[in-house]
């Protein structure tokens, strides 16, 4: 079998036909962490390699079912040992297949680690201490906002007697307050893209 392009790029649907299974596989499998993407499309070579070293379950249901769709499975070698699976060498299989399992969750894991490193990187994601710096700020902000409308509002209201009166000055604060709100998150924003590493 000849090599295949490190940067061949197929759509899902390829893919699927490429492993002669149902594109429902491809998509859990997607889900799973357990095929390369780029820019959409299935990235062919990383995610055969990737597609069959988290394969779990039991070659013998693997051989089984390929041979009722008319074609054999061919057998893999292992990439840590070099071993060749097959139904006669399946051995501890609910071993094998939790193992299985947990290494795809584990890519999975490394995916979402590094899509959240590319997001901090572009700005799009931020360091949780800074986030929580950022909150406690606005957070303080607001609180001595609320004291001031007290400290303010009050001797007005205590000298006036009209409840509408009363009302446009409670409103003219809060409004204030808002206004004082509204440009404090772009700073806070401004202030975490300046301080990313």
């Amino acid at each position: 079998m000849s090599e295949i392009d490190p940067d061949l790029t197929e759509s899902q649907a390829d893919f699927a036909r490429r492993l002669n299974v149902s594109r429902k596989t491809i998509t859990v499998a997607k889900q799973a962490g357990r095929l390369v993407m780029r820019d959409g499309m299935v990235l062919v070579a990383a995610s055969l390699a990737r597609y069959h070293a988290t394969a779990g379950g039991r070659a013998d249901v693997a051989a089984r079912h390929a041979a009722e769709r008319g074609n054999a499975i061919p057998m893999l070698a292992s990439a840590a040992t070099g071993a060749v699976t097959s139904p006669e060498t399946a051995g501890n299989e609910q071993i094998d297949a939790d193992r299985t399992r947990y290494k795809a969750i584990a890519l999975h894991a490394d995916n979402q680690l590094v899509k959240l490193e590319m997001q901090q990187a572009a700005g799009q994601r931020f360091p949780l201490e800074s986030v929580k710096h950022e909150a406690l700020g606005v957070g303080g902000t607001l609180r001595a906002a609320i004291e001031r409308l007290i400290d303010h509002t009050a001797p007005r209201l205590v000298a006036t007697l009209d409840q509408a009166e009363r009302r446009r000055i409670v409103a003219a604060e809060v409004d204030a307050i808002r206004t004082q709100l509204r440009a404090e998150f772009p700073r806070a924003l401004r202030r975490l893209r300046r301080a990313k590493p």
